[in-house]
C-alpha cells in the first residue's frame, strides 16, 4: 500500500514540474516576443547589435592584465557603439576605440571612457539603483514606449539610447532627469520618420509639460582635451532652457561639466542638464538596413 501511495505522490509531482516548466518556457517565449515587438529595430538588426557587443567586449578584455585593473563595458543600439566605464591606460582606450571601428557592423563610436580609477562597489551599486528607477519610471510613463530605450548609468550620468520619435524622446529625458541621484542624462537618439510606429502608452508620468526643442548645436572649435573630457563641440543641446543655467560668460570651448557649476538652492531636486551626442535633425527609417552605399568612412567616433 505505502508503494502504491508513493508511485502516486511520484506520479502527480512528475505532472505538476512538466506543467510548471511549461508554463515557465510559454511565459518565457511571451516575454520574449513583447520585448521584439516594443523595439524599434528589425530582429536582423538586433542580431547584429548582439554580434558588436559580443566582438566588442572581447576587445575590452584583449589585455587581461589592465580590464581587470578597469570597468569597461560596450551597448550597441542600431550600429550605433556606446564605450563606457574607467580606465586609467590612455593607450588602452585608444585601442579599443581602433578596433571597435574595425567591426563592419559599427556605423558611430561614442567613447564615453573616462580616464580615471574604476568606480568603488558602492558608487557601482549607486548606478545599478539609478538605472532601476530610470527603466521603472520609463516602464510607467504615459505615452512612452520604454522598449525603445536601453539605459546606461556611469557615474551617475545616465545614457538613453535608442530608435525613438521626438515626442517620447522628450517625455523620457524629462522623466529622467528628475529623478534623485541622477548627474545629468546624456541622449543618444536616432529618431524615426513620419512612418514610425506610434508610443506605447503607459499608466502615470512625471508631467513633461515643460519639454522644449533642443538648442543650436555648439560649432566653436574643439579644445586640445584629454579623451575622457567632454568636448563643448560634441553634445550640448540641451532639452530645455533650465540646462543651461550656467555663467555665460564661460569661454565655448570650456569643459562641459562647467555647465554644473551654477548654484541651486536643493540641488537633490533640480532638473539634471541634458546634452545631445547626435543631431536633432537626423531622421532614419523605422525599419534600418545596411546598404552597400555604408562603409567605414562614413562612421564618425565621438569623442
Amino acid at each position: 500500500m505505502n508503494r502504491i501511495a508513493s508511485l502516486l505522490m511520484l506520479g502527480v509531482f512528475t505532472a505538476v514540474t512538466a506543467s510548471g516548466c511549461t508554463a515557465l518556457l510559454a511565459g518565457s517565449a511571451i516575454g520574449a516576443g513583447a520585448v521584439v515587438a516594443a523595439d524599434s529595430r528589425t530582429v536582423g538588426t538586433m542580431v547584429d547589435d548582439e554580434a558588436i557587443e559580443h566582438k566588442s567586449n572581447k576587445y575590452l578584455s584583449n589585455n587581461r592584465e589592465i580590464y581587470e585593473a578597469s570597468k569597461l563595458d560596450a551597448t550597441s543600439v542600431n550600429g550605433i557603439v556606446l564605450l563606457t566605464g574607467q580606465c586609467r591606460d590612455k593607450e588602452y582606450i585608444e585601442y579599443i576605440v581602433s578596433r571597435v571601428k574595425t567591426i563592419p557592423e559599427v556605423r558611430k563610436i561614442v567613447n564615453r571612457i573616462e580616464m580615471i580609477e574604476p568606480l568603488s562597489m558602492s558608487d557601482r551599486s549607486t548606478d545599478t539603483w539609478i538605472t532601476t528607477k530610470v527603466k521603472t519610471q520609463l516602464l510607467f510613463g504615459q505615452e512612452i514606449n520604454s522598449g525603445r530605450f536601453k539605459v546606461i548609468t556611469e557615474n551617475r550620468v545616465v545614457y538613453l539610447i535608442g530608435l525613438v520619435n521626438h515626442s517620447e524622446a522628450n517625455r523620457a529625458v524629462n522623466v529622467v532627469r528628475g529623478i534623485d541621484g541622477v548627474k545629468k542624462v546624456v541622449k543618444i537618439f536616432e529618431y524615426l520618420n513620419e512612418r514610425g510606429q506610434a508610443a506605447v502608452v503607459g499608466a502615470g508620468d512625471v508631467p513633461a509639460s515643460s519639454a522644449s526643442s533642443a538648442a543650436p548645436a555648439v560649432t566653436a572649435p574643439a579644445a586640445d582635451t584629454p579623451v575622457f573630457q567632454e568636448d563643448s563641440t560634441i553634445m550640448e543641446q540641451p532639452v530645455s532652457p533650465a540646462a543651461t543655467a550656467a555663467p555665460a560668460a564661460s569661454s565655448a570651448s570650456a569643459p562641459i561639466t562647467h555647465l554644473n557649476s551654477a548654484p541651486a538652492t536643493d540641488s537633490a531636486h533640480q532638473p539634471k542638464p541634458v546634452y545631445d551626442l547626435l543631431e536633432e535633425n537626423v531622421s532614419v527609417d523605422p525599419v534600418p538596413s545596411a546598404s552597400a552605399s555604408d562603409s567605414s568612412s562614413d562612421m564618425f567616433i565621438i569623442e
